[in-house]
């Protein structure tokens, strides 16, 4: 057994070192690239596995028309929703539109947590009104014919943030959003659902310290960065290796070699511009504050097919007031064709 297992690794010391440590960079990309993408997934399905057949309450909340909070206050509003989901790990938002109940906003979360939740946000907004709804008074059922559940993602890392608004008075994109939930007709519906969970990890406190104490940090396309970065001896002295011995096998292990070398070797610091430095102030001002992983899905219904599409495009079209152009957009993944399991049967909810 123990063999058959160097032989994997060859028989020399020199190349069992050169293996191992190439089958050590498989794995960490097989990591990173396979198993946490699916990881990650798999816990957004967790969490939407979660909110059924738990006790729930919905606490519906209007706000008022004009609110001038400043950036700071949300924030500690958003430390005082982390600090509460993290007792039930998941908190679903929505906002509910439909000819008949008009646009609602609702909160679900267990029946205990209602009054400590309402209090947190009457102090952020005194003049908001509140009312608790119990999960049967919520409709489930679709009523339109044609139905459409799809998700929204982020295009990049989610270190790249948003566009901010901070003069909410001035441009507000809950506007738009709720503007594409307005003027619904009859049987018509479109939900959108934001299921909350506090995020913290290894990665982005390491990420959240490079970018402090270098002032930037490559974030995304790192492999592509590294094999462009690479000091250009590394090239010369393989490709010139491999024109006098002609071993593939040979002229590789020593490119790896020369690439983990490199990695030792002190290089200069870039000089960033003006835009890049602002935006990786930006970077550094997010992952600076409490992170939720947000799993978003939207349900559109309507009586018709053309329909189902015009109002699924006017839910798309106003999320683009918070795109950062060149760096970060919410956009609709197509991971399968659109026809292919988008219609679902009257009767079934969100």
């Amino acid at each position: 057994m123990f063999d058959q297992f160097i032989a994997l690794f060859d028989d020399t010391p020199f190349k069992i070192i050169v293996n191992s440590i190439l089958m050590a960079v498989i794995a960490y990309f097989v990591y990173r690239w396979v198993l946490e993408p699916i990881y990650t997934s798999f816990v957004g399905m967790r969490n939407f596995w979660k909110l059924r057949n738990r006790p729930a309450a919905y606490l519906e909340i209007t706000p008022p028309e004009h609110s001038e909070k400043s950036p700071l206050a949300t924030r500690q509003l958003f430390a005082i929703l982390q600090s509460l989901i993290g007792k039930n790990e998941v908190m679903p938002l929505e906002i509910d539109g439909s000819h008949e109940e008009g646009t609602r906003y609702l909160i679900r979360t267990h029946p205990a947590d209602i009054p400590a939740l309402q209090r947190d946000i009457a102090s952020y907004l005194p003049e908001a009104q509140f009312r608790v709804l119990e999960t049967q008074s919520i409709p489930e059922e679709i009523t339109g014919e044609y139905s459409r559940v799809f998700e929204i993602k982020q295009s990049r890392h989610y270190a790249y943030p948003l566009q901010p608004h901070e003069e909410l008075d001035q441009s507000d994109p809950a506007t738009y959003i709720l503007g594409a939930m307005t003027k619904l007709k009859a049987g018509e519906k479109i939900t959108m659902q934001m299921v909350l969970s506090p995020h913290d990890s290894y990665w982005t406190s390491k990420l959240y310290n490079r970018v402090h104490s270098r002032g930037y940090a490559i974030i995304d396309n790192k492999l592509r960065h590294f094999v462009l970065s690479c000091p250009w001896w590394v090239w010369a002295i393989t490709v010139l290796y491999g024109l006098f011995f002609n071993d593939l096998k040979a002229t590789l292990s020593l490119l790896v070699l020369l690439l983990i070398a490199s990695l030792f070797v002190r290089r200069e610091e870039p000089e960033l511009t003006a835009s890049q430095q602002e935006l990786y102030a930006s970077i550094l001002a997010k992952l600076g504050q409490p992170l939720f992983r947000a799993d978003i899905r939207v349900l559109v219904s309507a009586k018709s097919n053309a329909r189902l599409y015009d109002l699924s495009l006017g839910i798309n079209s106003s999320l683009a007031p918070l795109n950062t152009p060149g760096y970060q957009e919410l956009y609709v993944p197509r991971l399968y064709p659109d026809w292919f399991g988008q219609k679902i049967s009257r009767g079934n909810g969100l």
